[in-house]
């Protein structure tokens, strides 16, 4: 098991109760086949089957996460982003929570969605915004002893963000988002862009 997600299997119980989205916004074809692409535990395939979806399926490149999901849901296997190892055209929705920003390479993770999206298929993702909110909230956790202080969920933020920090990709995607923004749009077409003070969620469609 990688420090990472050890980490982030205690963090996310925290995560769960606090952070939460409505996927409902997404209006999400539940009658089609989704894929949670990053679904680390398989939290939200789980959630996607209790909305009444029948045929979701995952992947996730950390081997711990995906042996821990598949003992409630079978359809999940190993791979990542950029290499998913699907069929072209398999899916009529992907879900992307969170996953940008741990890679490097927007535009190759960008072009394997593409490929196995179905022609005007979805794809929603959910990811960290850079706003003022969220750098007081980084400021609190990397420049003051507040985590040391009242531990909790506040060490868990600081022990799992470390490792993000530590790779350099997520400073990188805090101010790679135009770059990030011209790339969607190379290759779908965004039905909306929505924020709130910490995260942009968007929904698009595959073009051709």
């Amino acid at each position: 098991m990688s420090h990472y997600s050890q980490n982030f299997e205690k963090y996310k119980e925290f995560l769960n109760r606090k952070v939460r989205y409505d996927f409902a916004m997404f209006d999400l074809p539940l009658e089609g086949r989704i894929l949670d692409m990053g679904c680390g535990f398989g939290d939200r395939i789980r959630l996607l089957q209790g909305m009444g979806c029948r045929d979701v399926h995952g992947i996730d490149i950390d081997a711990h996460m995906v042996s821990e999901a598949r003992k409630q849901c079978a359809t999940i296997r190993e791979g990542s982003i950029t290499a998913s190892g699907w069929e072209a055209g398999s899916f009529d929705a992907v879900l992307v929570e969170n996953i940008f920003h741990h890679i490097a390479d927007y535009d190759a993770a960008l072009a394997e969605v593409a490929r196995i999206l179905k022609p005007q298929g979805l794809l929603c993702l959910i990811e960290p915004r850079n706003s003022l909110s969220r750098k007081a909230l980084d400021f609190v956790t990397f420049k003051t002893p507040v985590p040391r202080w009242l531990g909790g969920p506040w060490a868990l933020r600081y022990a799992v963000m470390k490792e993000e920090m530590d790779t350099g990709l997520y400073p990188k995607w805090l101010v790679s988002q135009d770059e990030f923004r011209d790339l969607l749009r190379r290759r779908f077409d965004v039905i909306w862009w929505r924020r709130n003070p910490w995260f942009f969620m968007v929904k698009t469609t595959r073009r051709g």
